[in-house]
């Protein structure tokens, strides 16, 4: 698959789940504790610490 216009990227959604296999399970609770709210960022608890913290083997599900 092509994208029709140049400046706009393809991303072959198949290779990104597998890449992100091991995380996906918490993305659901990781949106919830990083970005459905501005408080979480004043508090440094960003989208990028999240998902740093998920990658390194750490788990947010009880």
């Amino acid at each position: 698959m092509e994208s029709s216009l140049k400046e706009r990227a393809v991303k072959d959604i198949r290779k990104t789940a597998q890449k992100h296999i091991n995380i996906a399970t918490d993305l659901l609770s990781a949106y919830a504790i990083s970005g459905c709210d501005t408080v979480a960022v004043y508090f440094g608890i960003g989208k990028g610490t999240v998902i740093k913290m998920l990658n390194t083997g750490k788990s947010i599900r009880l």
